[in-house]
């Protein structure tokens, strides 16, 4: 099980462990989006009339503290943003994704998040979604053949708004603060008015649908003819109720007299405001204040600083410890080693071509930001053995032990897995040990094969390993048209 948070990376939590711990995780934001009464359709959908702007507060707040926590808990030294996983940016596929989930979002009233929401809380239309969002990715992964030229164009790697405008993290992180902020007050300001304006087109509309319902007029009295005690008091109470039935359609508060009188409740409730206003200006002014110093406070990532150890290395590589046969590694990858893995440092073309199963492709340039464990075994492969080689000590300068390439780079797994060959005068013993390799070799769709005369290839010497890509690339390519 992969998650993307740092702390499985940094910590022993085991499969299980990490599987309950994302339940709780679950639990706990499907809790908070519950009580933010995000498992409403009306009010997720009156955040696109500007009538309930509850989403917009929510959501950058949770992004402002996400934030802020993540910058000043790296700067810190507490977390390690390397390990936190940033996906690829398909510019086109994306855009035309975020167009559909927008019209769904309208319609539905719902996101996913917050349909599993309203489904657990005995929402019918959040169920309809999920049932929706559940075809839709049944729908999209039985065409995907058709639309996988798409769904692959135009990428742009792993993009953030640092790198895009060429500003420091801490600038963006104070910007967004900042924006933020200047947010909050605006609808703060404003909200009422939206407010008014929404019960007013309220109004109008139950007006022009319902019949109007006359209040029976005061007693009319002469002219000059004194007004009853008890019917000028009737008459007062009359007026005040039909004020505050008129202002309760417009979704208002009615308007007081001259002198302002509370009930306990109004009293409490205003306490509750006063109390609300405090907290949200104790939380304003720490935000606008970390966000400020982020601006002025540098990188959040961690300098990598290696150190070599010469004499190290080289014993390595005089006992030959600092790498693998294609056979060993297919060993390994039949035999499922714990905590194996295979890094394919070509380009993203000659991957898609052909790569070793179970294989990750990571960028040279991109691997001393990659995070891996202590536990893990780590096989370097290259076009030919040389780039492969030199990530090996890239990887052992950075700490990692337990790291090897394959000497003969892909083009020796394709020679000695894919298509393993031996003379048929060849001894018992070698015919012995070709059976075996020839298990191995079935195992991953080779072809072992006994030939009269074996074809010239080079010799496994360091100065021979550094075969063409070209060489390679044909020979990967055939590999594929085999079916493999």
């Amino acid at each position: 099980m992969n998650a993307i948070a740092p702390f499985l990376e940094l910590s022993d939590l085991g499969p299980g462990t990490a599987l309950v711990a994302a339940v709780v995780i679950g639990i706990a934001f499907g809790w908070a989006l519950e009580r933010a009464g995000l498992g409403s359709a009306p009010k997720l959908a009156g955040q696109f009339y500007l009538a309930d702007l509850t989403v917009f507060k929510v959501m950058f707040s949770a992004i402002v503290t996400a934030m802020l926590g993540a910058y000043w808990l790296a700067r810190f030294g507490v977390l390690d943003l390397a390990h936190v996983y940033v996906p690829d940016t398909y510019l086109l596929p994306q855009l035309a994704g975020g167009l559909l989930f927008g019209v769904g979002f309208v319609v539905a009233g719902l996101c996913p998040g917050t349909s599993c929401v309203a489904a657990a809380t005995g929402r019918a239309d959040g169920l309809l979604v999920m049932l929706g969002m559940f075809a839709g990715v049944l729908g999209t992964g039985i065409a995907f053949g058709s639309i996988a030229g798409f769904y692959e164009s135009t990428s742009r790697g792993s993009m953030t708004l640092p790198q895009l405008l060429h500003v420091p993290y801490g600038v963006v992180v104070g910007a967004v603060v900042a924006m933020a902020l200047i947010a909050f007050w605006w609808i703060r300001r404003f909200e009422p008015s939206f407010d008014a304006m929404h019960a007013a087109d309220r109004a109008r509309s139950s007006n022009a649908t319902e019949p109007t319902n006359r209040t029976p007029s005061p007693p009319r009295f002469s002219a000059g003819e004194k007004v009853p005690k008890a019917d000028e008091g009737a008459l007062e109470r009359t007026a005040r109720e039909q004020i505050a039935a008129s202002a309760s359609s417009f979704g208002a508060r009615p308007p007081s007299s001259g002198f302002a009188t509370f009930s306990p409740r109004q009293k409490r409730g205003g306490r509750r405001r006063s109390i609300g206003v405090r907290r949200r200006k104790l939380l304003a002014w720490p935000a606008l204040l970390l966000g400020a110093l982020a601006a002025f406070a540098g990188s959040p990532f961690r300098a990598n600083h290696a150190t070599v150890d010469v004499e190290r290395l080289a014993a390595a590589v005089a006992h030959e410890e600092d790498h693998v046969t294609a056979i060993e590694l297919a060993e390994w990858i039949r035999g499922r080693k714990p905590a194996l893995r295979v890094v394919d440092l070509r380009t993203a073309a000659e991957f898609e071509t052909y790569h070793v199963p179970r294989s990750e492709r990571i960028a040279l340039e991109s691997l001393a930001s990659t995070p891996f464990r202590s536990t893990d075994t780590i096989v370097l492969i290259s076009g030919g053995g040389t780039h492969a080689s030199q990530a090996w000590v890239l990887l052992q300068a950075l700490g990692h032990r337990q790291v090897f390439f394959l000497r003969g780079g892909l083009q020796e797994w394709i020679d000695d897995v894919m298509n393993p060959t031996i003379l048929a005068s060849a001894p018992p013993r070698a015919m012995a040990e070709f059976k075996r390799v020839g298990e191995i070799s079935r195992y991953f769709g080779g072809v072992p094969r006994i030939v009269d005369k074996l074809e010239p290839r080079p010799a496994d010497t360091n100065e021979s390993v550094d075969r063409s890509e070209s060489s390679t690339s044909d020979a990967a390519a055939a590999i594929r048209r085999r079916g493999c």
